[in-house]
Protein backbone atom coordinates (compact mmCIF):
# COMPACT_ATOMS: atom_id res chain seq x y z
CA UNK A 1 0.00 0.00 0.00
CA UNK A 2 0.88 3.37 -0.25
CA UNK A 3 1.48 6.42 2.12
CA UNK A 4 0.38 9.84 2.00
CA UNK A 5 1.14 12.83 3.59
CA UNK A 6 -0.57 15.93 4.87
CA UNK A 7 0.22 19.06 5.74
CA UNK A 8 -1.62 21.50 7.53
CA UNK A 9 -2.41 24.93 7.92
CA UNK A 10 -2.78 25.07 11.51
CA UNK A 11 -3.45 23.77 15.17
CA UNK A 12 -6.82 23.32 14.43
CA UNK A 13 -6.66 21.59 10.58
CA UNK A 14 -4.24 18.81 12.81
CA UNK A 15 -6.56 18.55 15.39
CA UNK A 16 -8.95 17.65 12.66
CA UNK A 17 -7.29 15.21 10.75
CA UNK A 18 -6.05 13.51 14.07
CA UNK A 19 -9.33 12.99 15.01
CA UNK A 20 -10.31 11.69 11.52
CA UNK A 21 -7.90 9.16 11.06
CA UNK A 22 -8.64 7.71 14.76
CA UNK A 23 -12.29 7.49 13.90
CA UNK A 24 -11.65 5.70 10.92
CA UNK A 25 -8.76 3.92 12.52
CA UNK A 26 -6.15 4.15 9.44
CA UNK A 27 -3.27 3.75 10.86
CA UNK A 28 -0.88 6.48 10.60
CA UNK A 29 2.47 8.45 12.18
CA UNK A 30 3.18 11.80 12.68
CA UNK A 31 6.58 12.94 11.74
CA UNK A 32 8.57 15.81 13.59
CA UNK A 33 9.57 18.99 11.34
CA UNK A 34 12.99 17.94 11.27
CA UNK A 35 12.03 14.14 9.74
CA UNK A 36 9.61 16.22 7.62
CA UNK A 37 12.47 18.32 6.26
CA UNK A 38 14.76 14.95 6.03
CA UNK A 39 12.42 13.50 3.80
CA UNK A 40 11.60 16.82 1.46
CA UNK A 41 15.52 16.90 1.07
CA UNK A 42 15.91 12.81 0.14
CA UNK A 43 12.44 13.79 -2.47
CA UNK A 44 14.58 16.55 -4.36
CA UNK A 45 17.66 14.61 -4.46
CA UNK A 46 15.64 11.70 -5.84
CA UNK A 47 14.54 14.35 -8.33
CA UNK A 48 17.80 16.16 -9.59
CA UNK A 49 19.74 12.75 -9.71
CA UNK A 50 21.75 12.75 -12.46
CA UNK A 51 24.60 10.43 -12.44
CA UNK A 52 27.52 12.47 -12.79
CA UNK A 53 29.86 12.93 -10.07
CA UNK A 54 30.64 16.47 -8.76
CA UNK A 55 34.04 17.03 -7.34
CA UNK A 56 33.95 18.66 -3.30
CA UNK A 57 35.38 21.64 -4.34
CA UNK A 58 31.97 22.97 -6.69
CA UNK A 59 30.12 21.46 -3.97
CA UNK A 60 32.23 24.07 -1.26
CA UNK A 61 31.79 26.14 -4.07
CA UNK A 62 27.79 26.10 -4.35
CA UNK A 63 27.74 26.24 -0.90
CA UNK A 64 29.67 29.25 0.35
CA UNK A 65 27.59 30.71 -2.52
CA UNK A 66 24.17 30.86 -0.56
Amino acid sequence: MGAIIIETKSAEELKFVREMLKRTRIKNKELSKEDYEDFLLGLNMSIEKTGKKVSRTAIMKKLSSK
